[in-house]
């Protein structure tokens, strides 16, 4: 695989040798950390010759440097090499050794961790990758370590360069022979002090480095060369006019790189001419039909992006693109969609660049979002997404909800309400939206209720406000039992969706379950909701919470019975209150049946004349003021003419003295007989006086 291009990072720690009158009178050192180069084997073998070494010169206190270490080095530390000569004879080295690492500096160039090629048989020698260097009068002299890929061989880089700004940086350039159990370039650098190491390249450098790569590339460069030297000029100012000269010479040599078994330079040309040369159609075509049948994988599928990107529609094309969209490299994956999208066919294409939205990477994510902002997304986009809201990561399942959302259709409407429990909040909320956006209906009642049951109550509340949206009996219906959620958020937002709703008979026998809940403000919701229907069955489910055990549903029925026209159907649900054990309850049904004006109510009044509370009877009483008594009513008025209590008594006697019933003053009569308390006597006698002058015949 090829991997994403890295920086190389360069840290010089600069420590100063002086040496005087010829004597080394103190050592330091240095360290400059190097960026690995990609490690590949390629031999060259070429001659070597003998080597000589050039004295050091000491270093003059009083003058000092134009440029410092660090200046310098940076003007020395990527070198081209115009041509290598063997100096010595070495026992180290074989020759073919010598000749690979002098061709490697030819084609590639040169930096302090050895030859640029980018399949190099040589590495940074150095473990800590330092550079040390020598601080002349005159000069520095930077020291590295260069080695064979498995540490078997070592060599020294040695590359003097001037101080002075007004001259040139680079003096010399050479290779010194080092045993390869050299640990360092501290090491390498005494030895080199103290004259044990042994020259065996001396190298070259042009003057013109620019004018010396368009030579190059004007004859016939091998594939290295070809590389780097293009890439020489196209990273500097000049290349204006010197890429024509490059552009010519990899018309004419590319196939030297794509013929050359190098995935290195395969991979580095293809990039390096989309780069630079993207207008370049029928190079960049000519290179690509080559590369798309190598066995790298990387490779061949980089040439299929860029067959694609040119509306190239081949089967080996779209096939490669599809399979980059799974290769290891982000950017790959990245460049792979947007070369899909140019070639794509049809839905199978557009359903791939969907899945793309859940990539690890967010770089990917977001080309992959720029292109599917653009599609006209319908059902047979549905599956991917679903794939998508199934994602273990929340901002892909919120995607996929955006996108979804984008689709008016029940399916898509479907898939979205799934997501309403979601576990994350992000995407709950962005699922709220888009389903408050759409008409819901009966047919996704179903898959909301769903959620009603969930375990939380942010999900419960929002599955009630969108079943509110929908205005049906049934979701009125499936509403209902939510007013007893245990939470109160959830019941609140209840309340408001049923307000919305004209609720009847239907929705009555839910509402009476809730009647029985043991919490008293889930009863009185029931019993707001109840005093919505206007219907005979509703107030039958009324009256009896006037006997509920809290005083504030209490006040909630007598409120809503209050605006009601009550009938003798509801006197036997009233009389069955008149036993109650609290008295505010009989004082209520005494109440309501005073409101009935018929004789059936009157019968269930006169008994409560007899209650033990002096406010019931008190109610009672004022209930009973103005009725009409017929015979019908007579025996219960006896009855209470013999209550143990003289006001009952007094009552009963006033009752039946309004009346002309023969009836009643015969009951009168017999009880003036008994009674014991003078008050009630009294009003006996004046009730039988009553009776006598309205009705003569009665004896």
């Amino acid at each position: 695989m090829v991997p994403k291009p890295r920086c190389m990072k360069t840290n010089l720690m600069l420590v100063k040798l002086t040496l005087t009158s010829m004597a080394v009178l103190s050592l330091s050192s240095s360290a400059m950390a190097m960026g690995k180069k990609k490690p590949n084997p390629q031999p060259d073998p070429t001659p070597t010759s003998t080597p000589v070494q050039k004295p050091i010169q000491p270093v003059d206190p009083s003058r000092d440097s134009d440029r410092n270490a660090q200046q310098t080095m940076e003007l020395v530390r990527y070198l081209m090499v115009s041509e290598t000569r063997a100096t010595e004879d070495s026992d180290e080295y074989t020759p073919q050794l010598l000749a690979q690492l002098s061709s490697e500096m030819e084609s590639c160039g040169l930096t302090f961790s050895g030859p640029l090629c980018l399949d190099s048989s040589f590495v940074d020698g150095d473990i800590s990758q330092h550079v040390a260097y020598i601080e002349t009068r005159n000069s520095f002299i930077f020291i590295s370590l260069i080695s064979k890929k498995d540490r078997s061989k070592k060599f020294v880089l040695v590359i003097e360069a001037e101080k002075n700004s007004n001259s040139a940086p680079l003096r010399s350039v050479a290779v010194y022979e080092t045993p390869a159990s050299t640990k360092n370039a501290e090491v390498a650098k005494n030895d080199f002090l103290l004259g044990r190491s042994q020259k065996i390249i001396e190298i070259s450098t042009p003057s013109k480095a620019l004018d010396f790569a368009a030579s190059e590339l004007q004859k016939s460069p091998d594939f290295r060369k070809l590389y780097h030297f293009s890439q020489l000029i196209l990273n500097t100012d000049q290349k204006g006019k010197l890429q024509p000269i490059v552009l010519q010479s990899l018309n004419g040599n590319y196939q030297k790189i794509t013929q050359s078994n190098s995935p290195q330079y395969q991979w580095a040309l293809l990039n390096l001419l989309r780069t630079s040369f993207a207008k370049e159609r029928d190079l960049l075509v000519a290179v690509s039909d080559e590369l798309i049948t190598v066995q790298n994988t990387n490779i061949s599928q980089l040439a299929a992006i860029t067959l694609a990107e040119r509306d190239i529609k081949s089967d080996l094309v779209k096939a490669k693109v599809r399979d980059a969209l799974s290769n290891d490299n982000w950017t790959t994956r990245r460049l792979a969609i947007y070369a899909l999208n140019q070639i794509r066919s049809g839905v199978d294409d557009e359903n791939l660049i969907i899945g793309k939205l859940g990539d690890s990477d967010s770089d990917v994510r977001n080309a992959a979002s720029d292109v599917v902002s653009s599609y006209r997304l319908n059902n047979e986009h549905l599956p991917a997404l679903n794939s998508l809201m199934k994602n273990d990561s929340w901002p892909v399942r919120q995607v996929a909800v955006v996108f979804a959302g984008t689709i008016n259709t029940a399916e898509s409407t479907a898939l979205i309400i799934h997501l309403l429990g979601d576990s994350d909040s992000d995407v709950r909320n962005t699922v709220y939206s888009q389903l408050d956006r759409r008409t819901l209906t009966d047919r996704e009642l179903p898959l909301l209720t769903q959620h009603l049951s969930n375990g939380s109550w942010p999900i419960r509340q929002s599955a009630v406000n969108l079943i509110g949206k929908i205005g049906t009996p049934k979701a009125a219906q499936a509403l209902i039992p939510q007013l007893g959620d245990d939470d109160n958020d959830v019941r609140n937002s209840t309340v408001t969706a049923l307000n919305k709703y004209r609720l009847t008979n239907n929705e009555l026998g839910l509402l009476t379950k809730l009647l029985a809940n043991p919490s008293w403000p889930i009863r009185q919701l029931a019993v707001k909701f109840i005093g919505t229907i206007p219907t005979a069955q509703a107030t039958a489910a009324l009256i009896p919470m006037l006997g509920d055990s809290d005083s504030d549903v209490q006040g909630s029925v007598v409120a809503l019975l209050k605006a009601r026209s009550l009938t003798d159907a509801e006197v036997p649900l009233l009389r069955s209150l008149s036993n109650h054990g609290s008295w505010p309850v009989r004082q209520s049904a005494a109440y309501f049946l005073g409101t009935i004006k018929t004789d059936q109510a009157t019968s269930a009044l006169i008994p409560m004349l007899g209650d033990t509370d002096n406010d019931v009877q008190g109610t009672v009483s004022a209930s009973m003021n103005g009725r009409s008594l017929n015979e019908s009513h007579m025996d219960a008025l006896g009855v209470v003419l013999n209550h143990s209590s003289w006001v009952v008594r007094q009552l009963a006697a006033r009752y039946l003295g309004a009346t002309s019933s023969c009836r009643a003053l015969a009951l009168l009569k017999n009880r003036a007989v008994v009674e014991s308390d003078n008050d009630v006597r009294g009003t006996i006698a004046n009730s039988v006086k009553q009776i006598q002058g309205r009705n003569r015949s009665c004896g």
